[in-house]
């Protein structure tokens, strides 16, 4: 166990970071240029996460990992691996975000940014009443919304070559 004390920003600049926990990261930003930030327990990040320069792909494994820090960047954000990332930070992304595996959960829309959703075969949660004004698109039979015990509203355009299941006991407006 390494205990990470360097002050800054830690650029991914090639490759993949895997950390077990959040405290690994140091202790002010991670700056994904085009990279992979892999999550591999559960685990907070409080820190602020920069999509920069390139698309960023953030892989939880069967963990639950917290994104509570400051979204921010034109990049789009992929979710890949079969556990739940949730965010509750501030999502201050402009670029679209993508759900390949797993689940992103989230308890209001913003927490999805500006820019579209891309169901790609992975979930959409939301643990709270909500209205999604994101425009979602659809490109596997295995795509989700789970709306748990909520409602949620759907108010951007639906699109895509595949149907989205929908989830949960509460109640989807489309």
């Amino acid at each position: 166990t390494v205990t990470n004390n360097l002050p800054g920003t830690e650029k991914v600049q090639e490759g993949t970071l895997k950390v077990a926990s959040a405290v690994k990261l140091g202790s002010v930003a991670v700056s994904l240029e085009g990279r992979c930030l892999e999550l591999s327990a559960n685990a907070t990040v409080f820190y602020k996460i920069y999509a920069a320069n390139h698309d960023i792909d953030i892989f939880t494994t069967r963990s639950t990992a917290e994104l509570s820090g400051t979204l921010s960047g034109s990049n789009a954000i992929t979710k890949k691996g079969s556990g739940t990332l949730e965010i509750t930070g501030t999502n201050n992304l402009t670029g679209t975000a993508k759900v390949q595996e797993g689940t992103l959960k989230v308890a209001s829309a913003d927490k999805l940014g500006s820019g579209a959703l891309s169901l790609e075969g992975g979930e959409l949660e939301l643990s709270a009443n909500a209205t999604v004004t994101n425009n979602i698109s659809s490109s596997n039979d295995s795509s989700a919304i789970d709306t748990g015990t909520n409602t949620v509203a759907v108010s951007g355009t639906l699109s895509g070559s595949n149907a989205i299941t929908k989830k949960g006991s509460g109640t989807l407006e489309i």
